[in-house]
């Protein structure tokens, strides 16, 4: 089994340490915080690990890890996870709730695509007829279809990043695990296309280096697609690759750990001059006191050649550490983001880095009011953030950690 499931352990390990510090009057920055919707477990879903998308009226669109109207669905916790919607008053409706294989998926870890109609397009991890994932869409009625369901191992499994549409139509993807590649046990992961008829067709099969694909692909200005791979450790930190249309894939930037970064998880963002920015899991300053001398990742650029710049090392507290989401660029430059850990109550942050590499955190959480954000954000021309946190807010559903919320901070 690929490791999707088990990043939850290592983080709810590091959990366990204590940490109160107040933060300095240079990282304050005046905003509102508030709770959109809490998360109930049960029929209403538990444990939001994507971020969110938002229509033309405002309403926001996720999914949950667990959660719905069935039962253990083979791999984790209660539920197969649901697709929801949450209105501008903070209602929620579940639009479809997984059931798990053979005939429909089971546990979606990513953001959902949202097409021109209104039809929402997306991955499951888990279910379909060989319990190794789906690519589903689900229209605004709440109709949902399972578009692939994978199964043969040369042709991927275990999906765990969402889908981007690239002009002149397709549906394009990754697996974390399957393929060619022979570095990894059970495949090193794909980069995969669906066409308009449903034609599945494999891209890219990684190896090493390249290993683990986990995060949603990025279209590019020039229509290249632009990833990043995680690595296994023993073997690989991770990469940063781009995919031009009928050539092979080139790997931008080999990630080598200590202060440089590694383990990219998130999703990336490219800038008009080309220039990609993202983040690591790992490395950075290997003094970060929660992750015992791994570091606790990095904010990075790469240039369209691939060089390396940090731009912000997380340190813990007060700012944050584990950064597992991607980056948000707004038409300033400057970037928002969410750490996993760290801040204030070492429940995770969400912050800003502007141009010059000032970084603003923006909101400390301190778990009554969510905790352990893996969520890419997204903003409304108001310049309002909404994002999920994997655990906090509700803790009747579970007394422990708490269902997870959804969250907008106003300027």
């Amino acid at each position: 089994m690929p490791k999707a499931i088990s990043r939850v352990g290592i983080v709810v390990a590091l959990t366990a340490i204590p940490g109160m510090l107040f933060l300095p009057e240079a990282l304050l920055h005046a905003q509102t915080f508030s709770v959109l919707y809490e998360f109930e477990g049960g029929t209403d879903g538990q444990n939001p690990q994507a971020g969110l998308v938002r229509d033309g009226s405002g309403n926001l669109y996720g999914t949950t890890q667990f959660g719905g109207t069935s039962n253990y669905c083979g791999y984790g916790g209660p539920g197969c996870g649901t697709v929801f919607k949450i209105d501008r008053n903070g209602n929620e409706t579940i639009l479809h709730a997984f059931t798990g294989m053979p005939n429909d998926g089971a546990y979606p870890f990513d953001s959902l695509l949202l097409g021109d109609d209104g039809t929402l397009y997306g991955t499951t991890w888990a279910g379909g007829g060989s319990n190794t994932g789906t690519v589903f869409k689900v229209d605004p009625s709440g109709q949902e279809t399972i578009m692939h369901s994978f199964g043969a191992l040369e042709y991927g499994t275990y999906p765990l990043g969402g889908l981007v549409v690239k002009a002149g139509g397709g549906i394009y993807g990754t697996t974390e695990a399957g393929g060619s590649g022979t570095s990894c046990w059970g495949g090193c992961g794909t980069v995969f296309k669906l066409d308009t008829a449903g034609n599945f067709t494999v891209l890219l099969n990684f190896g090493a280096p390249a290993e683990y694909p986990g995060a949603t692909l990025t279209m590019g200005a020039n229509g290249d697609l632009y990833g990043s791979t995680s690595g296994n450790g023993a073997c690989c930190l991770g990469t940063v690759f781009r995919l031009g249309e009928g050539i092979a894939a080139t790997t931008l930037h080999t990630f080598t750990g200590g202060a440089r970064g590694s383990t990219p998880i998130g999703n990336l963002v490219q800038a008009e001059n080309r220039r990609i920015y993202g983040t690591t899991a790992a490395g950075g300053d290997l003094n970060c006191p929660l992750t015992q001398g791994n570091g606790c990742g990095v904010v990075y650029e790469l240039s369209p050649e691939g060089g390396l710049t940090v731009l912000h090392s997380f340190a813990g507290q007060p700012d944050g550490a584990i950064p597992f989401a991607g980056l948000l660029r707004d038409e300033s430059g400057t970037l928002y983001g969410t750490t996993s850990l760290g801040g204030a109550s070492n429940f995770g942050t969400v912050f800003k880095l502007d141009k010059r590499g000032r970084m603003t955190i923006l909101h400390s959480f301190a778990n009554m009011d969510g905790a352990l954000s893996y969520s890419n954000l997204v903003q409304d021309k108001a310049g309002n953030l909404y994002g999920t946190t994997y655990w906090g807010g509700n803790f009747g559903c579970n007394s422990q950690t708490g269902c997870g919320v959804v969250f907008k901070l106003a300027p």
